[in-house]
C-alpha cells in the first residue's frame, strides 16, 4: 500500500467537544479538507473526534479559522473550536499575544485568553457575533420575519415548539422537562434534517434551572449528539435572553461541562470556558 502523507495533528477538546487540530502549513497542496475530516472524525477507523480544525495564517486577520463537520461538510463557525484554537496558538507560542483577532466562516471574532502561572491557557472567552433571529437568515422556510415559538411536526404525530436563531450557523432551541431521559438520538436528527430548514439546523434541548443557570443537550448538524457545542450554548442562552427566563449573564451546564455566557450592553455575546490539549501524534494519509 502506497504511503501518501504523515500530517501532524493535536487532538484536543472544549468542555468534550473535541477536534482534531492541524496546522494548513503542514498539508500536502493536494489534500481533500473534506475527505481528511471523514477519515480523521471516525471514532471507529480514525483519530476520533466531533469535528476537524484547520488553523491557518491570514492577511486581515492574526489567524484563520476553518472548521470541518465530522460528515466533511464545511461548518460556518464553531465556539468551542474557535476557544482550541486560541489556546494552541499561545501555547505553542505561535503567538504571544492575550488577545488575539480569528478569521472564521462569520467573519472575525476577537479571542481572549487567561493565563495560568504555568503559562498555559486556562480559560478562553469569545466575543461571538449577536444572535440573529431573522428567519431568512437563519434560514427558516414559514413566513414572518422570526420564527420564534413555531411548531415543528415530526413522524408519528410528534410536536415540539422550537425558537429558530443564528448565532453565524443556524441553531433550534426546544425546552424540554426533562434533558437526561429526552431521546435526543431519535428527535435530534429529525428536526435536523427537516424540510423548515433547508441547511440542515443544529437543535438544543433546554431545560431552565433558574436565572442564572441552565442545562441542556446538543444535537449538531453533520456530527450528531455532542458533549458540548459552543454556538449552541449561545444559541440557548440568546433565546432565554429574548424570552426573559434569564438575565445578562449564565451559567450553562453541558454533559462535557460547563461554560459561561454573557451579554455586553449592545447584546453582542460573550462564551468563556476551558480549553484542553489531550495529544498530539502524526496521521498516516493512504490510497
Amino acid at each position: 500500500m502506497k504511503e501518501l502523507n504523515k500530517i501532524e495533528f493535536t487532538k484536543m477538546h472544549g468542555t468534550g467537544n473535541d477536534f482534531v487540530l492541524v496546522e494548513k502549513q503542514t498539508l500536502p497542496a493536494e489534500i481533500n479538507l473534506h475527505d481528511l475530516a471523514v477519515r480523521v472524525c471516525n471514532r471507529k477507523f480514525g483519530i476520533g473526534a466531533d469535528g476537524l480544525l484547520i488553523l491557518s495564517d491570514h492577511d486581515d486577520a492574526d489567524f484563520e479559522m476553518i472548521f470541518f463537520n465530522p460528515d466533511g461538510s464545511l461548518a460556518e463557525m464553531c465556539g468551542n473550536g474557535i476557544r482550541c484554537i486560541g489556546k494552541y496558538i499561545y501555547d505553542h507560542r505561535l503567538s504571544e499575544k492575550p488577545k488575539l483577532q480569528i478569521q472564521t466562516g462569520k467573519g472575525i471574532l476577537s479571542v481572549y485568553l487567561d493565563i495560568s502561572d504555568d503559562g498555559k491557557v486556562r480559560w478562553v472567552e469569545v466575543g461571538m457575533c449577536k444572535a440573529d433571529f431573522t428567519r431568512s437568515n437563519i434560514p427558516v422556510i414559514g413566513d414572518g420575519e422570526t420564527a420564534l415559538a413555531e411548531t415543528i411536526v415530526l413522524a408519528d404525530s410528534m410536536e415540539f415548539e422550537f425558537h429558530a436563531v443564528s448565532m453565524g450557523n443556524p441553531h433550534a432551541v426546544i425546552y424540554v422537562d426533562d434533558v437526561d431521559g429526552f431521546p435526543v438520538d431519535t428527535v435530534g436528527p429529525m428536526i435536523e434534517n427537516h424540510e423548515l430548514f433547508p441547511n440542515r439546523i443544529n437543535v438544543e434541548f433546554v431545560k431552565h434551572i433558574s436565572p442564572e443557570h441552565i442545562i441542556m443537550r446538543i444535537w449538531e448538524r453533520g456530527a450528531g449528539e455532542t458533549l458540548s457545542c459552543g454556538t449552541g450554548v449561545c444559541a440557548a442562552a440568546a433565546v432565554s435572553r429574548k424570552l426573559g427566563i434569564i438575565g445578562t449573564s449564565v451559567n450553562i451546564t453541558v454533559p462535557g461541562g460547563e461554560l459561561k455566557v454573557r451579554f455586553d450592553k449592545d447584546g453582542s455575546i460573550i462564551l468563556g470556558g476551558p480549553a484542553a490539549e489531550v495529544f498530539s501524534g502524526t496521521i498516516i494519509i493512504t490510497d
